[in-house]
């Protein structure tokens, strides 16, 4: 079916010749797919004969974003100075592997990811020459402190792109909330939070790997301590429940994944 050009324009693209025809713009106004035919006149004749024609299927997309996740937002969200824009990965210097999950969406739905600087963060497990379609990758800090960039790229339009900060800083504050009670009930537990903050007070985007790292003592051998965080595996799983939720009802609350994706600080517990 050939559309008219209001119909076109309307519908599909707005379509504008540039240097005599030579070249043209084309300026999408939905996501779509629709085929473009292109014919070629002379112009020497009354009655210019038709000298070429092609098609070329256009392929309508979104722009490539990070999705805003708790692992990028709260590092940068403070309630005392308010909330920005400004969307960062930050990863805990200890010597040892923490990694972190990475959200995105929009483009031809594959995608291919770079580090910038592989010598402070890499991304785990990804082919960039096949790429991906899955929606989330790792990514893991290295032996060295210091701040790079990750690019999320469309696989089929590498002009279609979003970059995100990384950041690795070692642990300025490891501090035990000191409003949680002192006694505990024979048999019962009770949960401390911790706070793990950067020299700039910013939370990490995770705490996976955390627990190898803190060594507990212990006055007396009848308390015992746990460190608890969200797994990888918690937090991938909750990001794609609450989708999944999302697209059934915009108006439900899941108050299961609001649970656990909030829990970005460290608990102690004491059994």
């Amino acid at each position: 079916m050939i559309l008219s050009e209001r119909e076109s324009s309307t519908n599909y693209a707005e379509i504008n010749s540039r240097k005599n025809d030579n070249e043209f713009t084309i300026k999408p106004v939905n996501i779509k797919e629709f085929t473009l035919k292109f014919t070629a006149k002379g112009k020497a004749c009354r009655n210019p004969p038709k000298l070429a024609s092609s098609t070329k299927k256009v392929v309508i997309t979104s722009a490539v974003s990070y999705k805003n996740t708790s692992t990028i937002f709260c590092p940068t969200a403070s309630i005392s100075s308010g909330y920005n824009n400004h969307r960062l990965a930050l990863l805990p210097y200890t010597r040892r592997t923490h990694r972190v999950p990475i959200f995105f969406e929009g483009g031809s739905g594959r995608y291919r990811l770079e580090m910038n600087d592989t010598s402070i963060a890499e991304v785990l497990s990804h082919n960039i020459r096949s790429g991906t379609e899955d929606k989330h990758v790792l990514i893991a800090g290295q032996k060295k402190i210091g701040k790079t960039h990750l690019f999320v790229i469309d696989y089929y339009n590498p002009d279609n792109f979003e970059v995100l900060d990384v950041e690795v800083q070692e642990i300025a504050t490891f501090e035990l909330n000191k409003q949680v009670p002192k006694e505990i009930l024979l048999h019962e537990s009770i949960q401390v939070p911790v706070l793990i903050r950067d020299y700039k007070g910013r939370r990490f985007s995770s705490l996976d790997g955390m627990k190898d790292v803190f060594k507990y003592t212990y006055a007396e051998k009848n308390v015992n301590a746990d460190f608890i965080a969200p797994t990888i595996e918690d937090l991938i799983d909750a990001q794609y429940k609450t989708n999944t939720n999302l697209n059934i009802n915009a108006t439900t609350t899941n108050d299961d994944s609001a649970d656990t994706t909030s829990t970005n600080d460290d608990i102690i517990r004491n059994v």
